[in-house]
């Protein structure tokens, strides 16, 4: 969804969690060039356009997400045990890398709760 629909539906995500017993996890994915390599503006529009397809592909249904720029995206994880984080950022992770062929970009993954 574009950035203003997530911000409403966080909202509705952040004044629901309190009356929930499993949180909602709010988190940002950054694609970041590897240190061995220089890439292009090109290069990093596909890395961008590969990472989002992954996570439009491996998503649960009801995960919200949305790009702020061409290299973050924020991802929101409602009824989400804190384990199962770890499980669904593997899962990109693993999953970008697999199928990209931008090899010369990493991720990095920052997941807090909403409280």
């Amino acid at each position: 969804c574009d950035v203003e629909s997530f911000k409403v539906l966080f909202n509705i995500e952040k004044r629901r969690a309190p009356r929930t017993t499993k949180k909602v996890f709010i988190g940002m994915i950054t694609i970041v060039p590897s240190d061995r390599v220089r890439y292009d503006m090109e290069a990093k529009i596909k890395a961008s356009e590969e990472l989002k397809a992954t996570i439009e592909t491996y998503l649960r249904k009801g995960d919200v997400y949305t790009m702020v720029n061409r290299e973050q995206f924020l991802i929101m994880l409602p009824n989400m045990e804190s384990d199962n984080v770890e499980l669904i950022i593997d899962r990109i992770s693993w999953r970008y890398k697999e199928n990209s062929s931008a090899k010369d970009f990493d991720l990095e993954f920052k997941f807090q709760p909403i409280t």
